[in-house]
C-alpha cells in the first residue's frame, strides 16, 4: 500500500485521498505501466463543494519507474477538462468564433481562450462542454450537440496531455455550433459573463472565423489551447 502523508491543514485524511477516484486512477495508471508508487506527500487538495469529490491534488511523490529507477517530483493531479471551440453562423452563412477573456492569477495578466473548464463528477465531456458554454457565454442560443475533436490529432478520443511534466490534466477538445443573427452576435461581443460565485469575470469576444488567429495574436496573453482547438476544428472541416 502506498505511504501517504498529508499536510496538517488538509480537510481530508489519507484514507479519503487513497479512495478518491482521482488518486486511484493515477496509481492504477502507474501500475499498468509497470511502475510502483512508493510514497506520496499531499500538499493541498481541492474539493468540489456540492459533491465533496476531490478534483485536484498537489503532490510530491516517490515512484519507482518501469526500469527500476527511483524518481521524485512535485506535480498536480487534476480532473479532466474540456476546451470548446464555440462557433456561430449568421444569417449570411458567415462563421464566427467565440472566445472568452479573463484575468488569470497564475499568469498575472488577462488571457484570451476558448470556452473551457473542468468536467464535474458524473459528467461526460459533451455535457461539460454544454454547461461551460451556458456559464461562460450566458446567452440563450440554439447550441447543437458538441463534436469531439481529439481524434483529429491523436487518431483516438484521447488522452491529450498539454503539460505532462507538471499536471495529469487531460484535455477533451470539442466544437459546438449555433445559429445567430448579426444583431445577436454584435450584442454578444464585449458582453460580460461567467459565474461570479466562482470568481469568474469574463468578457466575451466574437470575431469572424477568418480573423480568429489574428485576433488571438493581437489580444495579449493567449491560452495555447485556443490555437490547438482551432487547428483541430480546421482538420475536422469545421473552419
Amino acid at each position: 500500500m502506498t505511504d501517504i502523508d498529508c499536510a496538517l491543514d488538509l480537510r481530508v485524511g489519507p484514507t479519503v485521498i487513497r479512495e478518491s477516484p482521482l488518486f486511484r486512477d493515477w496509481v492504477t495508471r502507474n501500475e499498468r505501466s509497470g511502475a510502483r508508487v512508493e510514497r506520496v506527500e499531499v500538499r493541498s487538495a481541492v474539493i468540489e463543494p456540492t459533491t465533496s469529490a476531490i478534483t485536484q491534488l498537489d503532490l510530491q511523490a516517490t515512484v519507482r519507474d518501469p526500469e527500476g529507477h527511483t524518481k521524485q517530483d512535485s506535480f498536480t493531479l487534476r480532473s479532466d477538462t474540456v476546451d470548446v471551440v464555440a462557433l456561430l453562423r449568421d444569417e449570411k452563412d458567415q462563421l464566427h468564433c467565440v472566445f472568452v477573456k479573463q484575468y488569470r492569477l497564475a499568469v498575472g495578466a488577462y488571457v484570451i481562450s476558448n470556452v473551457a473548464g473542468g468536467i464535474e463528477p458524473g459528467e461526460t465531456p459533451e455535457q461539460a462542454a454544454q454547461r461551460e458554454v451556458r456559464e461562460e457565454v450566458r446567452r440563450r442560443l440554439p447550441w447543437g450537440l458538441p463534436q469531439p475533436l481529439n481524434r483529429w490529432c491523436c487518431g483516438a478520443p484521447g488522452p491529450f496531455h498539454v503539460s505532462p511534466g507538471s499536471t495529469s490534466e487531460n484535455v477533451h477538445y470539442l466544437a459546438i455550433q449555433a445559429q445567430a443573427t448579426r444583431a445577436e452576435i454584435e450584442a454578444l461581443h464585449g458582453a460580460t459573463a461567467g459565474l461570479v460565485a466562482e470568481g469568474e469575470h469574463i468578457t466575451v469576444h466574437v470575431v469572424p472565423a477568418a480573423e480568429a488567429l489574428t485576433h488571438l495574436s493581437s489580444s495579449g496573453r493567449v491560452d495555447g489551447k485556443a490555437i490547438q482547438g482551432l487547428e483541430l476544428a480546421r482538420l475536422a472541416g469545421l473552419l
